[in-house]
This record gives structure tokens, C-alpha cells and sequence, in this order.
């Protein structure tokens, strides 16, 4: 569970919830049209947007954005300066009995090509096109959020214009003025809360997943490159450590093989 981000959003909607009760009362803010407004708007007009196949996957990426499981890059270097230097003593086709060994689908995919013996222009043009597909399905599911955050308020506003339509075709009727003004009001509070608070967060933390992902993919590129090319693991070490930020780097040591 990754706790910052539970934290952030228990912590906001307790703010909003604790202001809420102690200047009034909470059944003020409940308002059924205007969920219907707002939240029923923002999924058509997404489903409008995008394929549903791709909504699905979006919503099933919001689990990203709660969970603690984040691959080291650190962890990631040293596997693949492992793989290097077996490569580097026991040749290539030894690496191959390593791959059952990894998690990592890439990693699985980067111990295929190399320990077949592929032509270098292929093993890049065949990595770089899986980056480029991780970072293109990340990039939408993200895209979804920064939209959704967009038509919230937009449809907030419309149910905003629906309440005040039906409170001045009431006016002869001082009951049905109060119920065409709260509907009035809160669909505009409910679009900005569910941009702010929900959509706009949801669509940072999976660009912020998105790159350490991305960090940890370049990492096996550049070392699939040296490994196909017999470097040195140093070699290795100081391509790939560029693409780690300086105050997390590890300094180098030289893997001790089983």
C-alpha cells in the first residue's frame, strides 16, 4: 500500500467533510440529480472519447496509484549487471538458463533475444518498440483521468444551469425554489471536488508511475546493448547509472556469480 497517496486522500476528503459539518449539515450536500448529472455525464462523455476497452483499462490502472510494489531501479541494475557478467565469463548462451529466474517480462524478453544471438539492430529496434507500447498504453490511461478532470466541472456547471432553469420557471412556487437551487449548487461542487480531489491526483501519480516504469525499461535497453556487445559490467554500469537520480545511486561492485 503506498501510504502517501491513502494518506492524501483521506486527508482531503476528511478536510472537505470536517468543514462541511462543522458550518452545517451533511445531508445539505447530498443531492441525487446532480450526482446523476455530473458522474453519469463525465462516464458517457468519456465513453464517448475513448474506447471501452481502454476506459476499462484505465479504471483498472487506479490500483497503481494506492500500491507500494515500485521496482528499484538500483534492483534493476544489478540483476542485469548479474546477467553481464555471466555473459561475460560463461557466454551468452549461458544467460538463457537465468531468464526462469526473473519477474520481469522485459528482463524474460531482453535474456531471449540476447542469448540467441540476435543481430544488435534488432534487438534494439524490438526493445525500443516495446518501450515505446508501455509508455503509449500508460500514456491513455492517463490521458482518461486528465479528461475525466476536465469534463467534471463541465458538467457541474451544466447541472448548475438545469437548477437554475427549473428555480426561475418556479417562482410562482416558493417550495420548489430551494430543491432547483440546491441542485443548482452542489452539481458544480461535485464536479469541482471530483476534478480536484479524484481526477486531476489519479492522472499525476500514473504519469509519475508511468516514468519510473519507463527508467527501469531504459535501464534494460541500454544494458541489452552492452551485454549483446560483450562490454565490461563497469561499461554497463556507468551507461545505465545516468538514468538514476544522483542522491539513489548505488556505487558499483562487480556481481559475484553462483
Amino acid at each position: 500500500m503506498d501510504f502517501g497517496s491513502l494518506i492524501g486522500f483521506l486527508s482531503g476528503l476528511g478536510m472537505v467533510t470536517g468543514a462541511i459539518i462543522y458550518e452545517g449539515n451533511l445531508d445539505q450536500f447530498i443531492n441525487t440529480p446532480g450526482l446523476m448529472i455530473v458522474i453519469g455525464g463525465t462516464l458517457s462523455a468519456t465513453l464517448l472519447n475513448y474506447k471501452l476497452t481502454d476506459v476499462m483499462i484505465g479504471f483498472h490502472a487506479v490500483h497503481r496509484v494506492f500500491t507500494s510494489h515500485r521496482e528499484n531501479p538500483n534492483d534493476v541494475l544489478n540483476d542485469m549487471l548479474i546477467l553481464s557478467r555471466t555473459a561475460q565469463i560463461k557466454g551468452h548462451a549461458a544467460i538463457e538458463k537465468l531468464r526462469t529466474d526473473q519477474d520481469s517480462w522485459f528482463v524474460k524478453k531482453t535474456i531471449e533475444l540476447t542469448a540467441e544471438n540476435t543481430d544488435e539492430s534488432i534487438i534494439r529496434s524490438a526493445l525500443r518498440a516495446e518501450i515505446g507500447s508501455v509508455k503509449l498504453r500508460n500514456m491513455i490511461s492517463e490521458d482518461i483521468f486528465r479528461k475525466m478532470s476536465m469534463y467534471a466541472p463541465g458538467f457541474g456547471m451544466i447541472g448548475t444551469l438545469i437548477g437554475l432553469i427549473q428555480m426561475l420557471s418556479a417562482m410562482d412556487d416558493p417550495s420548489q425554489v430551494g430543491p432547483s437551487m440546491a441542485t443548482a449548487l452542489t452539481t458544480t461542487f461535485y464536479g469541482s471536488v471530483l476534478s480536484t480531489m479524484i481526477f486531476t491526483p489519479i492522472a499525476g501519480k500514473l504519469k509519475s508511475r508511468t516514468l519510473e516504469s519507463v527508467t527501469n525499461l531504459e535501464i534494460i535497453y541500454i544494458s541489452a546493448v552492452s551485454i549483446k556487445r560483450g562490454e565490461h559490467p563497469l561499461s554497463l554500469y556507468e551507461q545505465a547509472i545516468a538514468l538514476i537520480p544522483l542522491g539513489s545511486r548505488r556505487p558499483f561492485e562487480m556481481p559475484e556469480l553462483k
